[in-house]
């Protein structure tokens, strides 16, 4: 979301705010853009609630999550987040032609 904020000339700050702005730039999908900002939502937000966890348990804190501890709703939804992932290298394009 930096990279495309820099070479859009957007100075949003957030990565959601980035990316729903990198949108109105962009010739791919809004889908693309939108399926990122919520599985960044659906990642940071799980590992909050691990992170609350810890806290609890005297664990200390870490973005690692104990997948076999979510429920299932929660375990689906970080499957389908983590899925999202590789399509970000369709927003940068090829690196080499930045250069």
């Amino acid at each position: 979301a930096r990279v495309l904020a820099i070479r859009n000339g957007i100075r949003a700050r957030s990565t959601p705010e980035r990316l729903s702005a990198a949108k109105a730039h962009s010739d791919l999908p809004g889908e693309l853009f939108d399926n990122l900002i919520e599985a960044h939502k659906v990642l940071l937000g799980t590992i909050l609630k691990q992170q609350l966890v810890d806290i609890e348990a005297g664990i200390p804190l870490s973005n690692k999550v104990a997948p076999n501890e979510l429920d299932s709703v929660t375990r689906q939804r970080l499957k389908w987040a983590l899925h999202q992932v590789p399509s970000v290298s369709n927003l940068l394009g090829d690196p080499v032609s930045v250069i």
